[in-house]
């Protein structure tokens, strides 16, 4: 006749619970990856006077609901480096973001930088998304020349003032004239103000980053 004691009941209760605390995990041990669209990134420059570079995903999502995200310095992580693995400060930003939504970053000077988004998962492997890009410059706001051409008679405004620029914020740039008067046209970076009549003008021309140029007493 087989005689069981107390502590043997309490090894076996003990195998059993493992073994169930074990499988348990080996349940949720596959890993879930952030999906990320890179044809949806966009980066814009930054100004030459300020930090207003832009990183946009429009659009990341997996299966749980939930990722965390970090930007840090560099166009390299190191494999080894998951995401429960890097230092606190040397994040330079880091939060939350819902699957679906878009994610957003400003504010970012000239340099290279990785996002890292990852699943918040307890029990999951970390597994991650990482991407590398870089915020360019752009180029301050410069007065290369400028041409004047007098009005052809005293009281007629056929005059006009021809003003080049280089750099800048790409796009439209903000003229004006003083006093306010004629047209002004824009071609690239060539600046024709028409319709002058003769008279001592001030001109300044500033781009998107608000760099401004200027010719006073013309």
């Amino acid at each position: 006749m087989l005689h069981f004691t107390k502590g043997f009941f309490c090894l076996i209760i003990s195998l059993i619970a493992f073994t169930i605390h074990a499988a348990g995990r080996g349940g949720n041990s596959t890993a879930i990856t952030p999906i990320v669209d890179t044809t949806s990134i966009y980066v814009s420059k930054s100004c030459h006077n300020a930090a207003t570079g832009r990183f946009i995903i429009s659009s990341v999502s997996n299966k749980t609901g939930q990722m965390g995200y970090y930007l840090v310095n560099g166009n390299k992580l190191a494999s080894c480096n998951y995401p429960d693995k890097i230092l606190y400060a040397n994040k330079l930003r880091h939060g939350i973001i819902n699957s679906g939504d878009s994610l957003l970053i400003e504010s970012l000077a000239e340099g290279d930088y990785t996002i890292v988004i990852y699943s918040l998962e307890v029990d999951e492997v970390k597994k991650f998304f990482r991407y590398s890009f870089h915020i360019g410059k752009y180029k301050p706001l410069t007065l290369v020349r400028h041409n004047e051409k007098d009005p052809s008679c005293t009281y007629t405004n056929d005059g006009e003032i021809i003003v080049e620029v280089t750099g800048g914020k790409s796009g439209k740039k903000e003229c004006t004239i003083i006093p306010r008067t004629g047209t002004v046209r824009q071609d690239g970076g060539k600046i024709t103000f028409s319709g002058l009549s003769p008279e001592v003008y001030d001109i300044y021309i500033s781009d998107k980053c608000g760099q401004t140029v200027s010719i006073e007493q013309v």
